[in-house]
């Protein structure tokens, strides 16, 4: 990806890790968020009644993530 953005289906930061990603939302648009990822999380599937395994990522409520990189260095005084 260029300008240092991340593909969020094929390379993951690491889980809990803070970084800035972009967010597909449901009318299409996108959003700019600050967003956390797990890479193991446990779904269940209500049609199967099974698990399985998938990232999660928390952003504001959608974890529609398509990309992301690693926030910047805070600025010193």
């Amino acid at each position: 990806m260029n300008d240092g953005w991340m593909d969020a289906k094929t390379d993951l930061p690491e889980d809990n890790v803070p970084v800035l990603a972009v967010k597909q939302l449901r009318n299409g648009s996108r959003d700019i968020c600050i967003a956390f990822c797990k890479k193991g999380y446990k779904f269940y599937n209500p049609d199967t009644h099974d698990y399985y395994i998938a990232p999660y990522w928390t952003c504001g409520g959608n974890n529609n993530i398509l990309y992301w990189m690693p926030l910047p260095e805070i600025p010193e005084a």
